[in-house]
This record gives C-alpha cells, structure tokens and sequence, in this order.
C-alpha cells in the first residue's frame, strides 16, 4: 500500500525505527544503563545511511541527466524525464526534502525555453495584426 501523504509516511517511519530500535536492544542485550548511548548510536548510523543514500540518489540523477544531455539533447525525452520525476510522488518528495542540481538546472532552462517560445509567439501575433490593421511592423 502507497502512504498518500508525507505525515502518514513519517509515522510508519517512526513506528518502524522504534520497534527496530526496540528491538536492537533487546537481541544485543543492552543494560538500561547504557541504552541511550547504544540508541543514540543505532539512530546516528540510519542518519548516516539515509545521507549516503541521499547522495547517492543524487549522483544517479545528475548521471540519468548528463546521459540524456549527450544521447539526446534538447529532446521532448528529456522533458518526458523531468515531467515524471515531477508527476512521481517519491521522486517530488525526494527532490523537494533533498535537491536534485541537475533537476532544477533542467527545469529552469524548460521554463526558460517555453517562455522564449511563447514571447516570439506574442511578437509573430503582434506582427500579423499590426500587418492586418495596416501598420507596418519594423523588424
């Protein structure tokens, strides 16, 4: 079952890491006092984890876009690509929590692209009523 909202994702997430938590302790056989330090270092590893998996999605991203960049640039491929990592719930989450460069350099050169098309559209229509009206239009 997919979560439908970040909220509901945290809370399985910290349910799960609590019982893990828990659970850690009890195999290990850790006295109670020397839990916290043992806890304080099992939650240090996952923070560590999800970092290095972070970066590591990163990289893949960066790689996924320089590889469409050099195979095919410029390509409604490559918009393809950035709209459904958009449209995706897990990789908007991710791009949202933690960044993605090559994304976001990728969606302002789209947005960039569209609005360039869109102002020549605005300047060929302007030309063509003006030429319509009767009032010559300098190039």
């Amino acid at each position: 079952m997919i979560p439908r909202s970040k909220d509901s994702i945290s809370v399985n997430i910290y349910r799960c890491s609590k019982i893990a938590y828990r659970q850690a302790l009890t195999l290990e056989k850790v006295p109670e006092e020397q839990q916290f330090d043992r806890l304080k270092a099992l939650f240090s590893a996952d923070v560590d984890a999800r970092a290095a998996a972070a970066d590591k999605t990163d990289t893949e991203l960066a790689n996924a876009f320089a590889f469409l960049d050099a195979a095919i640039p410029d390509s409604q491929e490559l918009v393809l690509f950035a709209t459904e990592l958009t449209a995706n719930w897990f990789t908007s989450w991710f791009i949202q929590n933690f960044g993605c460069d090559a994304y976001f350099a990728h969606n302002k050169r789209l947005l960039f692209d569209d609005t360039q098309k869109q102002l020549l559209q605005d300047i060929e229509s302007a030309r063509i009523m003006n030429s319509l009206s009767g009032n010559p239009v300098a190039h």
